[in-house]
């Protein structure tokens, strides 16, 4: 009897554990898509909360299975675009559903920005991000920026975009000279999509700079930034924090001050 042929039922069942399979190629490769190093900072972590973005770089959480699971969602649903709105296979998608409008697309492309060293004490201090997806289309010579979202309920996303996502558009927008971005909100549950218009702002972009300055500042100090808490509440940015605690116990020593 070979060595095949002695598995029983229960012993296949272990070993085809979906779940498990799941949760493993969910964890592969992410953590380098999460990586930070010192003084090198994401659009998204200049857009949100700032007490949250120094709370992650001062006391990192390790992702769970449920957050690598909406990982991998989110990422899938990222490739159901990124993937079939490929140039290179225009004739699926991008000549029978939009009719030849596009003239160029390129998805995951990376940018990254110097701030300007008489702002930063002449320290070394960048923005790095990589958008979606970014469009070309006949008739219209600057490109569109598309960033996709992902979201458990569509509702909160119907009247207008987040003001953190704006401002992670717009700095796509400085970077590629474009004046018209999109962010598009795709459910996980049912694939029903929001998307709503923004466009460049050299405002919105001053103060991401301004936001970075002052988070690498408070990370060199190691000293706890401010936080407009009703706003972060009101973005539905609290409801999902991992520093609930350690933000609260932060209110209750400036109280006492």
């Amino acid at each position: 009897m070979t060595e095949e042929t002695k598995l029983e039922q229960k012993d296949i069942e272990e070993i085809l554990n979906f779940q498990k399979i799941l949760d493993g190629i969910a964890q592969t490769g992410d953590g380098s898509n999460h990586a930070k190093i010192g003084s090198k900072f994401s659009p998204t972590e200049l857009s949100a909360c700032i007490r949250n973005s120094y709370f992650d770089r001062m006391y990192p959480i390790p992702y769970d299975e449920d957050s690598y699971r909406n990982f991998l969602l989110g990422n899938t649903i990222h490739e159901i675009f990124q993937k079939n709105l490929d140039f290179k296979l225009r004739d699926k998608v991008l000549d029978k559903v939009l009719h030849g409008k596009i003239r160029f697309l390129e998805s995951e492309k990376s940018y990254m920005y110097l701030l300007p060293l008489e702002l930063t004490n002449n320290k070394r201090i960048i923005i790095s991000g990589r958008l979606d997806t970014i469009i070309f289309l006949h008739g219209y010579d600057k490109p569109v920026v598309v960033d996709y979202k992902t979201t458990s309920d569509l509702k909160y996303s119907l009247d207008h975009a987040k003001n953190a996502h704006i401002a992670q558009v717009n700095f796509y927008l400085g970077c590629t000279l474009g004046d018209i971005g999109m962010v598009v909100y795709v459910d996980k549950k049912n694939l029903s999509v929001v998307q709503h218009t923004t466009h460049w702002s050299p405002e919105k972009f001053n103060e991401m700079i301004q936001y970075a300055i002052t988070l690498n500042k408070h990370l060199e100090e190691k000293t706890i930034p401010t936080c407009d808490i009703p706003l972060m509440k009101k973005e539905g940015y609290c409801s999902y924090c991992k520093h609930k605690d350690r933000c609260l116990e932060e209110e209750r020593r400036l109280v006492k001050q």
